[in-house]
């Protein structure tokens, strides 16, 4: 009977045991944090090893009298000093805005001499800054930053124009130090640069007939307006945009490639360009010159453009009026076509002439039986036919001449050299000797 107790005992004390851990289960349970709040807790709060906590003490111990005296007197003086600056700087800077403003700069810039005249050039849209370090590097003034400062206080800032201004070279605008002096110097480069920019500087030039390209040049190069040497490379080399310059041929006899197209005439160049630019303007007007009318007349008489301009420049140095020019052009045109070899060699003297000019730069006074005989391609003497190129720009009387000669049965010629543009013409070999004879004694 115990035993039975005993083990009624034992399982009542089992049950208790599972009811209990029922119980706490269910304790737990409730109990248990949300994992995804322990996994936030664990991100912006981690648990860190517990520190020993340290206490510090801090004693405050009071400044000593001296010490606060000091301090006093410190702030004292800053503040003085604070003020006396700004009571200075507003003393000079009311001064300065007070004097300028009575300052007249378009009375005191006055008229400037043209040997003095210097331009400056800004840029589009260029900043106060830039426009300053332009006038530095133009040697205009010395100090930019000092301008560009001025220029905002001022509030000029925006008002400065554009293209070309023409300074006074011989003025003092910066002395290096921001005074009353320095400041007027800035009011008249400030309403210089607030003016409309002026136009480019341009030169007039003319261009009598007959020049050749070593001629031309120099009157350029005597205007400092264009480098000689870049000059003819831009005459035999520059791509120009034109058909009669595409059917210049490429001969290396050739002197310049473009003798004969630089047109004579009174031109107005741009200073401030390359040369290629002030080049087109001659080509232009030897374009509108040489027109349509004269293109299809070149083409009835079976020639180019450019033997067209060669017979031209040969007509431009052997006579003045357009009577004697046409009546050359049919001589010359009579031998052109002449079955006998000996009179296609055109013999004219102003062929020497034009390798004299190139080599020495003038002509010879009096051609003699050498000067006949140089080898040169140029030398109607000892090469029959047209000459490589023009041996000048001729007039457009020339031209015309070249297209229109007369027609005749003459072969030679001969000036009368009676104070006359007149020449003498024969059809034979002895009649021409015996008109030298008369007319060249």
């Amino acid at each position: 009977m115990k035993q039975n107790i005993d083990i009624v005992d034992e399982n009542l004390a089992e049950a208790s045991k599972e009811n209990d851990a029922v119980e706490m289960e269910e304790v737990i349970t409730e109990k248990k944090p949300n994992r995804f709040f322990v996994f936030l807790d664990k991100i912006w709060k981690p648990r860190s090893p517990r520190k020993r906590s340290v206490k510090k003490i801090v004693i405050y111990k009071p400044k000593s009298q001296f010490r606060k005296f000091v301090t006093l007197i410190s702030w004292i003086l800053f503040l003085f000093t604070l003020g006396f600056v700004f009571y200075k700087g507003y003393n000079f800077t009311n001064t300065l805005v007070t004097e300028i403003s009575r300052f007249d700069a378009k009375a005191a810039i006055g008229t400037i001499d043209e040997e003095n005249e210097k331009n400056i050039y800004i840029p589009s849209n260029s900043t106060t800054k830039q426009i300053a370090k332009v006038l530095m590097d133009e040697g205009i003034i010395v100090n930019d930053t000092y301008f560009w400062i001025y220029s905002m206080f001022m509030g000029n800032e925006g008002n400065y124009k554009s293209g070309n201004h023409v300074i006074d070279a011989s003025v003092t605008y910066d002395d290096g130090e921001i005074d009353l002096i320095t400041a007027e110097g800035y009011e008249m480069l400030i309403y210089i640069l607030s003016q409309n920019g002026v136009p480019n500087p341009t030169v007039k030039l003319f261009f009598t007939e007959g020049l050749t390209i070593g001629q031309t040049v120099k009157i350029f190069t005597d205007k400092g307006i264009a480098d000689e040497d870049e000059f003819l490379n831009v005459c035999n080399t520059y791509d120009f945009d034109y058909d009669f310059i595409d059917l210049i041929p490429k001969d290396t006899r050739r002197t310049n490639r473009l003798d004969g197209y630089l047109f004579p005439d009174t031109y107005i160049f741009d200073t401030t360009v390359d040369e290629s630019i002030n080049i087109e303007k001659m080509l232009d007007n030897f374009d509108s010159k040489f027109n349509e009318t004269y293109r299809a007349k070149a083409a009835e008489l079976g020639y180019t453009i450019d033997e067209i301009l060669i017979i031209a420049s040969l007509l431009e140095k052997e006579a003045a009026t357009m009577d004697e020019r046409a009546m050359i052009a049919g001589v010359i045109y009579n031998r052109l076509k002449s079955k006998d070899e000996s009179l296609q060699y055109l013999q004219i003297d102003a062929t020497i002439q034009y390798i004299y000019i190139n080599e020495t730069g003038a002509v010879k006074e009096k051609l003699t039986n050498e000067d006949h005989k140089i080898l040169n391609s140029y030398n109607t003497y000892m090469y029959a036919g047209l000459t490589p190129g023009p041996i000048c720009n001729p007039s457009l009387s020339s031209i015309a001449a070249a297209l229109y000669p007369e027609v005749h049965n003459y072969y030679y010629y001969v000036a009368k050299n009676d104070g006359t543009d007149a020449h003498a013409y024969a059809t034979t070999l002895a009649q021409h000797n015996y008109n030298v004879s008369i007319y060249s004694k």
